[in-house]
């Protein structure tokens, strides 16, 4: 009740505390927000070279396992000879394994002329000699796949998956069409003969004609590139496992900052080519272009562009007909977690500050109201300024009023219905006080004393008039006076 009768007496007391509080609720919100803000642009800084590297990494290892299809189309081009490269098929391919798969990631080997498998390494187990002799072109599942791969002409190189191996593990099959120039039309490569194989003692392959390729229609035929006609051979797959793809991007998980990633085809790679492609619009994604992703069930929903994901293309020679993209984010998300902690700070502290200084102004407040109780507001002034007090007034009308018997009344009243008596009588003459123009001096037992003249001067003849209309009301107001407890009182004045 005295804060409320305080701050009702001066507004100001409590617009100045609020206006600190929303000054301080603004400052320091911002100032978070700004710090956060910087925090998240250095934070995607650093992200955009992890996501530059981690698709370097990743390139390095798509190379890695297109790097044995490229070396055996090296001894197909010098021996196309079906019948004869069969029988040096399985050495040729173990020793380009020992050079250039050291840790041992590649399942399967396999040369397909005329979309026939003819040859396969390693051929165990019995599952890797059970696909010779299997027709691609004859496969509906596979036709349009293969097809539209052969499509894009002599050496072309893809990389499809990931699968599911013999052994359950997730793999890819590397893919290179090979074609040979300057053949006659007749050519078939020992194709049409029957031959065999060490390795597969009672199976009959080759054996083929030029049907075999009917299926495949044009792509399978002679194309001309540049004036040189090249005539179909065949195709050439590597089955790998993804181990070795998935390292650099298992790695993200143990970074300082920890990541979650997709790895995915980009679905239009066209768009790369645009000047001012939006990063949105290329690197959007779907379920049936993601290649991998942290497991969300352990970091959360796939990462994506939308939710500010930073991404890097998987820069691959122009031979590998692919274009991946990675992208990644935190796993506890771009914001600090220092943010919620620190604008629930700054709530706490601006309002601990706006209620001190509130608290300070009420007390300031209640001293000079108390003050302006005691003395007149030109005294107060003059003490605030430290110095002393002392003015003659030559002509003033004083004003001395008590109760009568007042000693013999207060020894039948309670202390508190004595209070209570004298608190209703000289509120009631401090408000005539004020409307007369006078000071009133003090108040001692049930005497009170009052000044006209002093402290603001005023011609004699207009302080003693002021003084007598307010010993009148005096007089006038205890006559009609009537205490709660049915009391009547008289007054000197």
């Amino acid at each position: 009740q005295v804060v409320g009768h305080t701050v009702a007496a001066a507004p100001w007391i409590a617009a100045i505390p609020a206006l600190l509080l929303v000054v301080l609720l603004i400052a320091g919100h911002l100032g978070v927000l700004a710090a956060a803000q910087n925090y998240i642009q250095q934070r995607k800084e650093v992200a955009v070279g992890v996501a530059a590297s981690t698709a370097q990494h990743v390139a390095l290892q798509l190379e890695t396992i297109v790097a044995p299809n490229v070396a055996i189309a090296t001894a197909v081009k010098a021996l196309p000879h079906v019948p004869s490269l069969a029988q040096v098929f399985p050495s040729l391919a173990a020793d380009v394994l020992t050079k250039l798969d050291p840790v041992q990631s590649v399942t399967r080997i396999q040369i397909i002329p005329w979309g026939i498998i003819s040859g396969v390494y390693p051929y165990t187990p019995q599952a890797n000699l059970d696909t010779l002799n299997y027709r691609f072109f004859y496969d509906p599942q596979r036709l349009a796949v293969t097809q539209a791969f052969v499509a894009q002409g002599p050496d072309a190189l893809d990389i499809i998956g990931p699968i599911t191996l013999i052994d359950k593990a997730v793999g890819f099959v590397s893919r290179m069409a090979l074609f040979m120039p300057h053949v006659p039309d007749n050519e078939t490569w020992g194709m049409e003969r029957p031959f065999a194989v060490p390795y597969a003692p009672g199976l009959v392959l080759g054996n083929a004609t030029r049907a075999e390729l009917g299926p495949c229609g044009e792509p399978c035929g002679v194309q001309v590139i540049n004036g040189t006609r090249w005539r179909f051979w065949g195709l050439l797959n590597t089955v790998v496992r993804a181990a070795p793809l998935m390292r650099p991007l298992e790695a993200l998980h143990t970074q300082p900052v920890a990541y979650k990633y997709v790895l995915f085809r980009v679905l239009d790679a066209a768009l790369n080519e645009g000047v001012t492609r939006k990063q949105a619009e290329y690197y959007k994604m779907s379920s049936d272009t993601v290649v991998f992703a942290s497991d969300p069930e352990v970091f959360g929903p796939v990462v994506s562009s939308d939710d500010g994901a930073q991404c890097s293309d998987v820069l691959v020679g122009t031979a590998i007909n692919l274009k991946w993209a990675v992208c990644i984010a935190p796993i506890d998300g771009w914001q600090p977690e220092w943010l919620v902690a620190m604008q629930v700070m700054i709530s706490v502290v601006s309002v601990i500050l706006a209620g001190l200084v509130f608290a300070m102004l009420v007390s300031q407040q209640q001293h000079s109201m108390l003050l302006e109780l005691m003395l007149p507001k030109s005294v107060i002034r003059k003490l605030r300024t430290r110095r002393m007090y002392a003015e003659p007034f030559n002509q003033v009308t004083i004003l001395f009023s008590d109760i009568v018997s007042y000693t013999n009344m207060s020894s039948s009243m309670k202390p508190d219905e004595i209070v209570s008596l004298l608190n209703a009588m000289y509120c009631h003459f401090d408000d005539l006080a004020d409307k007369h123009g006078l000071f009133k001096v003090e108040t001692i037992g049930d005497a009170f004393m009052c000044v006209g003249g002093a402290p603001e001067r005023c011609p004699p003849h207009l302080a003693a008039q002021r003084v007598a209309l307010m010993a009148l009301d005096m007089v006038e107001f205890a006559r009609s006076y009537v205490h709660t407890d049915g009391r009547t009182v008289e007054i000197r004045v």
